[in-house]
Order: C-alpha cells, then structure tokens, then sequence
C-alpha cells in the first residue's frame, strides 16, 4: 500500500474520530466543542489532502509528458 493511500486512510479515520467525540462531548456534557476549533481541524485536513492530490498529479504530469517526449524521440528514430 502506498504512503500517499496510507494518509488519505489516516485522514479519514481522523476526522470520523473527531465528529463521533464532537457527538459524545454534546450528547454527555451538553457542551459544543469550539467551533473554532472545529473549523482549524477541518481545514488542517481539507489542506492536506488537497496538497497530496496536487503531489500525485504533478508526478502523474510529469510522467505522462516524459512518455509524450520519449514516443516522440522514437519516432523520429525509425524514420
């Protein structure tokens, strides 16, 4: 499994585990966790992710473009 599928797991597992406590705090206490801190830890998240997105698709550019280049390059050759 790769790391990158690794966090997205992580994330997930994450943020599920923060509702589900933001759920058990109301329902016992009857006390809303922050909403500030509620939104920092969804942004921190949401960030991540999209960052990690942007790393694959770069490297998945990349390599689409050097095999565009590399096709190229051997056509021209067995001409």
């Amino acid at each position: 499994m790769k790391t990158s599928t690794k966090f997205v797991i992580a994330a997930v597992i994450a943020i599920t585990l923060f509702t589900v406590a933001s759920f058990i705090v109301l329902f016992v206490s009857g006390q809303n966790i922050s909403d500030g801190l509620t939104v920092a830890y969804f942004s921190f998240w949401t960030a991540e992710i999209v960052a990690l997105a942007s790393i694959k698709n770069t490297k998945t550019r990349k390599r689409k473009k050097k095999e565009v280049t590399e096709d190229a390059g051997n056509d021209k050759d067995n001409n």
